[in-house]
């Protein structure tokens, strides 16, 4: 069994003290010099500390001023961190419509949640994509999909009012992975400082023109992607 780091015990105790109010949203939290007295870690160890309260969205360094708590950093909004029994992650196809010979199915397990539909201009990489202005409107549908323990992914498709989708040929998919947008960590009941897995779908006219773009966003904590490919031989 992997022994705790040594600064395990600090981050527990100082997450704990966030959650339960003794620090606010905006208090300055113990310095580099402090953590190492009162937990008895060394320099390393209680800059790990701090870096760790960062990094799960608990608190915010302010060069040459010290740490402070989140003003976001509320029991509501922030996840239990590390649990004793971490949610089980979830195996998916890279191809959202998976082919028969993927190793997993799309997401047909999942249930959509919410589903709304408006009308605004594309975040600017997809407007990349979809080789229009980004300042044109698209017809944009969000749904949120879940399984029995929550939030599993967010999937929007921005689809330009003036495309026929009966034309599509060819979907192009590229999967990459950033910390979610505020709206994205909401939507997903988890913090900006957490990954999220982005799977973008283009999809191509018969003559290689996009007429849509599905992107879906994925908790990396709860979903891994797959795929199968069979080289030429």
């Amino acid at each position: 069994m992997r022994r705790p780091y040594k600064h395990a015990a600090a981050v527990a105790d100082l997450r704990a003290r966030i959650l339960d109010g003794t620090y606010q949203p905006g208090d300055e939290l113990p310095s580099i010099a402090q953590i190492r007295a009162t937990y008895g870690l060394g320099d390393r160890a209680a800059r790990a500390a701090i870096r760790e309260l960062v990094e799960q969205g608990l608190a915010v360094t302010r060069i040459g001023h010290g740490t402070y708590v989140r003003e976001d950093a509320t029991p509501q909004s922030v996840p239990a961190g590390r649990p004793a029994a971490p949610r089980a992650r979830r195996t998916h196809a890279a191809r959202r419509l998976a082919p028969t010979d993927a190793p997993t199915a799309g997401d047909e397990d999942l249930t959509p949640t919410t589903n709304t539909t408006t009308t605004e201009s594309p975040p600017p990489d997809v407007a990349l994509m979809l080789d229009i202005d980004p300042a044109e409107t698209v017809t944009t549908e969000r749904t949120i999909l879940s399984d029995p323990a929550g939030p599993v992914a967010l999937r929007t498709t921005y689809r330009p009012q003036t495309t026929d989708t009966r034309q599509l040929r060819t979907i192009t998919t590229h999967t990459s992975a950033r910390r979610p947008t505020p709206s994205e960590a909401s939507t997903l009941a988890t913090t900006t400082a957490a990954i999220v897995l982005i799977q973008d779908e283009t999809h191509l006219d018969p003559h290689g023109h996009p007429i849509a773009v599905v992107r879906t966003v994925h908790r990396a904590d709860t979903t891994r992607l797959a795929d199968t490919y069979h080289p030429h031989t």
